[in-house]
């Protein structure tokens, strides 16, 4: 099942399954750890980035769609899988200018 939250990087751990944990902004001490498989491009996202997360929840013996094949899978292993994060920019003051 893929869910969505806002969410803030908290921690992480490089290497060939990258691990991510976010807290979750609007619950109360939720956090989640999510897995990123070595062959999903990600791009870097930096500690404390805020924005929303996508992920995956997926049980052992699940089938998952393969799109690049039109294939169908088995996941071998209970886990949460990392899909997307859409940072939210940091909103800066902005000088207004008046033309006349």
């Amino acid at each position: 099942m893929i869910k969505s939250a806002k969410a803030q990087l908290v921690a992480k751990k490089d290497g060939i399954y990258t691990t991510y944990v976010f807290k979750l902004i609007e619950e109360k001490n939720q956090y989640i750890m999510c897995t990123v498989l070595p062959n999903w491009d990600c791009t870097y996202i930096a500690l404390n980035s805020i924005g929303f997360l996508t992920f995956e929840k997926a049980n052992a013996g699940e089938k998952y769609y393969i799109p690049t094949t039109e294939t169908y899978g088995i996941y071998k292993y209970s886990n949460t899988y990392f899909k997307e994060f859409l940072e939210i920019p940091e909103i800066q003051e902005q000088e207004q200018i008046l033309i006349i």
